[in-house]
């Protein structure tokens, strides 16, 4: 018990008053006091286009681990479907991916990298360096394989087509204005679906 003039004050009152003067700590950045640092973790962290991975978020503190329930954000955006623990992509590249847990405002400021290669050829196609061109301007052309989502694979066959167009050193030309099919011939039967490519010459 303290005095304080005509006023008593127990101690157990002036603890109260204390802590009411103090400066509200937020339960959220209490709450990321005591777990530790949000991290990200993808399994596999390689896949292959259109399968997926699975993304887990957890906090480290004293090198154990605690669950999060967290959600992620993924950079770029582009061709990806994003479930709640999953993540997949179509496109070949790599994605980085980060943990964020609303609940504390913490976020995974490092990430994991998800990366994302070409699956299975499926068709054999011509590819062009530009297109449309100019009436007698030559521009390369090559024959690709390319999985289900377009990603090319490697390189297979040899452009052709008919007249005016004229191949020469990997390149492809025409005197005359207009739109002209490009097939690739490929020897044997690899079981690919075989598209062809419209050039514009203008």
């Amino acid at each position: 018990m303290i005095q304080f003039g005509a006023r008593t004050v127990t101690a157990v009152s002036l603890a109260a008053l204390v802590a009411l003067a103090a400066p509200a700590c937020s339960e959220s950045k209490l709450r990321g006091d005591l777990v530790g640092t949000l991290h990200t973790s993808l399994t596999p962290e390689k896949i292959v286009a259109g399968a997926a991975t699975d993304v887990r978020c957890f906090y480290l503190k004293n090198g154990k681990e605690v669950a999060a329930p967290a959600t992620f954000t993924v950079d770029p955006t582009t061709s990806t479907a994003i479930a709640a623990t999953s993540l997949s992509a179509t496109a070949v590249g790599t994605y980085h991916v980060a943990c964020l847990d609303e609940a504390t405002g913490a976020v995974d400021a490092e990430g994991a990298t998800l990366t994302v290669t070409a699956g299975a050829p499926t068709v054999v196609r011509p590819v062009f360096d530009e297109n449309p061109v100019a009436a007698g301007v030559a521009t390369g052309v090559r024959c690709v394989t390319a999985d289900a989502y377009g990603n090319e694979v490697a390189a297979l066959g040899t452009p052709a087509g008919d007249a005016p167009l004229v191949f020469a050193n990997g390149q492809v030309s025409s005197e005359q204005a207009g739109e002209f099919e490009v097939r690739c011939d490929v020897e044997g039967n690899p079981g690919l679906t075989r598209q062809t490519a419209r050039l514009t010459v203008l």
